[in-house]
């Protein structure tokens, strides 16, 4: 859907343009979170990420000039925040990705407590998914094992 729709990052967070622009294809995010199929963790820390810090940045400058135009950006960063957990759900790249987003969520936990619900679903999914990824592979390699063992007895 993103490489169809991309969500274009605003270039400057002083222009009020920009972080409009950003918002044009803001609707996808609410729809991805829900139906976002297996997908690399990689694309939102390289392309997500940034593109919520700048929205960051923009609500704070816009703060005092334009604050409906703040309001959104501070949104759209929210969503984008919110998206994470669908991310950390089927990840396709999790090994790759994992030591690129770990720094990132640390820092997020120490300075932004807005986004501490974010970061804490996000790692839950992570645990969880994967725990039981672990688990099914574990039982398919006893299983493996055993198939083996009746194998070379016969």
């Amino acid at each position: 859907t993103l490489r169809v729709l991309p969500l274009p990052p605003p270039s400057r967070p002083d222009e009020p343009g920009t972080v409009i622009h950003a918002l044009d294809r803001g609707w996808l995010l609410p729809l991805l979170r829900t139906r976002l199929p297996p997908a690399p963790l990689e694309y939102w820390t390289q392309n997500l990420l940034p593109l919520s810090s700048r929205l960051r940045i923009s609500a704070k400058v816009l703060t005092k000039q334009l604050p409906a135009a703040a309001k959104n950006a501070t949104v759209l960063s929210d969503q984008i925040w919110a998206l994470l957990p669908a991310f950390c759900n089927r990840p396709t790249d999790l090994p790759k990705a994992l030591p690129t987003l770990c720094p990132h969520l640390l820092k997020v936990l120490k300075e932004d407590p807005s986004l501490h619900s974010a970061v804490c679903s996000s790692l839950t999914v992570l645990l969880k998914r994967n725990t039981a990824a672990l688990a099914s592979a574990e039982v398919k390699d006893k299983s493996k094992g055993k198939a083996a063992k009746k194998a070379a007895s016969a």
